[in-house]
């Protein structure tokens, strides 16, 4: 009888065991954006998973500009799926403030699958997010410099063999001898606090070149923008309405001595005019460039932060791949190259998702509940149980 109870306690226990699996997968997350760009797709969901799906390379409308032999000389994306993602990271935080939307930066990706089917993905696509965990399919060949921002993930799963790097994911290093971050979550608010500082920072010079601009203007010299084209882009800039440049420029004063701690009375003293190479030029007084200097060297040394390239020809041997990125890929593949070039670890194998978990546990499950049904049939003509009336 107490065997028979037993088995009946784990009938109920599998029933309830898979009763709760629907529930685990169906916890996907809300979908807070999505969009599609020439066939392929992506959606982002507000548990922070940003999945990429169609059949065929990731293409960009891009406009080239050409030579008189035809050659390219320069080239510009007029649309791109990183930049639609984008566009939706800066509607989800409008109203919040700096410190709030930099955080949100590197949060809202924290994982960034590329579904199968997917054959390259073009420069530069996915470099403004900062997923943990990268997850890259079989189907692609082929991704191009800057296409994926590995700084702060934990996992990169690699799945074709025949993929190549070519320095096309950025991860974070540190300098050698400086001690590195005890965790992610560390090395990512040391990055949220010099982004702030850096912020600042270009208000500092945006105020400084503002008021540049409508100082040259005034004094009657080549700025690149009319009277009144600066006007309208300075009153958008900041809600103002203005219709003298004076006013501009008083104001960028008021900026630039609140923001740099000092008191200035008139622009003349923080800009003066000097003709070289025969076109006059409004110039930046010296105490500027020591502000720029200091400002980008504290970053550095407070940040500890360097990006370098996953399988780049990295000469510098004083630099050093960041501990936390664990690539996982096939033995002999481009991936794991890469990883002995930059020092990342190395796993020989494909990480298994969550899904292959759950499912592998319940064909555990499956297989011994059948063998202890079969066990069970082999014994139940030796239990003495009761009749059933």
């Amino acid at each position: 009888m107490k065997k028979t109870n037993k088995c009946i306690a784990l009938l109920l226990t599998v029933v309830m065991l898979l009763g709760l699996v629907p529930m685990a997968f169906a916890e996907d997350g809300k979908v807070l954006a999505r969009g599609d760009l020439n066939g392929i797709s992506w959606t982002l969901t507000d548990n922070g998973v940003l999945t990429v799906s169609g059949n065929g390379p990731v293409v960009d409308k891009e406009e080239f500009e050409y030579d008189d032999e035809g050659e390219v000389v320069s080239s510009s994306k007029l649309d791109c799926i990183g930049w639609q993602i984008y566009a939706a990271f800066e509607e989800m935080t409008e109203g919040m403030r700096p410190a709030e939307v930099i955080d949100c930066r590197y949060n809202y990706v924290k994982e960034l699958i590329i579904e199968e089917g997917i054959t390259a993905i073009p420069d530069s696509e996915f470099d403004s997010l900062y997923p943990r965990t990268i997850v890259l399919p079989a189907s692609l060949k082929s991704i191009e410099w800057s296409a994926f921002n590995a700084s702060f993930a934990d996992s990169l799963t690699v799945k074709n063999k025949e993929l190549e790097i070519n320095g096309a994911i950025h991860i974070l290093g540190y300098q050698d001898g400086v001690k590195p971050y005890a965790s992610l979550d560390k090395a990512k608010q040391a990055k949220i606090n010099a982004d702030v500082k850096s912020d600042k920072f270009s208000t500092k010079l945006n105020a400084l070149y503002d008021m540049q601009t409508a100082y040259a203007i005034q004094k009657g010299l080549d700025a690149g923008m009319t009277k009144e084209d600066f006007l309208a882009y300075f009153n958008e800039a900041y809600g103002k309405s203005f219709t003298k440049l004076n006013q501009c420029i008083r104001n960028c004063l008021r900026r630039v001595n609140r923001l740099l701690e000092t008191n200035y009375q008139s622009a003349d003293e923080v800009l003066y005019v000097t003709e070289e190479f025969g076109s006059p030029e409004v110039m930046h007084i010296d105490a500027l460039d020591e502000i720029i200097n200091a400002t980008y060297d504290s970053l550095l040394d407070e940040a500890r932060l360097t990006t370098m390239d996953l399988g780049a020809a990295y000469s510098d041997t004083n630099m050093h791949a960041y501990q936390f990125l664990t690539i996982y890929a096939p033995e002999g593949s481009g991936a794991e190259e890469a990883a002995k070039i930059t020092g990342v670890p190395f796993v020989a194998t494909t990480k298994s998702t969550f899904f292959d978990k759950v499912r592998a546990f319940f064909e555990k499950i499956r297989a011994w509940f059948e063998t202890t049904l079969s066990l069970l049939k082999l014994r139940l003509p030796q239990l003495d149980l009761p009749k059933v009336i």
